[in-house]
């Protein structure tokens, strides 16, 4: 009798054992398969193809500035060779815009000779616009890293200004968010290593936003809140 209970007992662990490892890859297939994720929504939507045709002639070089990003000071640069995340989603942008092929010229512009604080974000960039306007520049877009709100998101509020008119062909609100420390906290192993709740997927998150902010500007659609 003894020995059929020992059996019966390590019958029991085996099943208990392979139910918590099921449990386990189950939560990681059905709940964190995304890793980076894209929300936008636009405030002003003119199709950018559509604009260009109709404002500037057929095969014009149109040239696009793109400023860098606003941001809270903690994401600030230091220095020219550590510019911060203001510039480098700049650059991304300049990539993604490139990629479309509707634009042909498109460049992102020193900080320090072009203005583009927070402050004027919301109050029209006057002067960012009148040097860029001076520049030869016939867009210019502006950028504003929103404050952190997690770890694991950042959010942007941009648009894309003619110069001459000072016109603003779009607007809107791009989020990139990524659910890795999630994933990673659910594994079975992550009981027995030392976390890192502080770690921040800037250049991930950097990446994914640029391509959101490509996707909120040349897409038709409005996606859902």
């Amino acid at each position: 009798m003894a020995q059929r209970f020992r059996h019966l007992k390590r019958i029991s662990v085996t099943i208990l054992t392979l139910g918590v490892t099921v449990l386990f890859a189950g939560c990681s297939t059905l709940q964190l398969q995304v890793e980076e994720d894209c929300n936008y929504r636009a405030h002003l939507r003119t199709p950018i193809d559509l604009y260009i045709s109709k404002r500037f002639p057929k095969d014009a070089p149109v040239r696009v500035g793109i400023l860098p990003f606003s941001v809270p000071a903690n994401l600030s640069g230091q220095s020219d060779e550590v510019p911060g995340l203001g510039n480098e989603i700049a650059w991304r942008v300049k990539e993604q815009l490139l990629s479309t092929g509707i634009l042909p010229i498109v460049e992102v512009l020193s900080r320090h000779a072009w203005p583009g604080r927070r402050a004027e974000f919301h109050t029209g960039n006057f002067e960012a616009i009148e040097m860029a306007r001076h520049a030869g520049y016939d867009l210019v877009f502006l950028g504003n890293i929103e404050r952190l709100s997690s770890l694991d998101s950042l959010t942007a509020q941009g648009k894309l200004v003619e110069t001459e008119s000072g016109m603003t062909v779009w607007s809107g609100t791009s989020t990139a968010s990524t659910n890795r420390h999630n994933r990673e906290s659910i594994r079975p192993h992550a009981f027995f290593i030392k976390r890192e709740p502080n770690k921040v997927y800037t250049r991930l998150l950097a990446d994914e936003l640029a391509m959101c902010i490509r996707k909120n500007m040349m897409s038709e659609e409005v996606m859902p809140q």
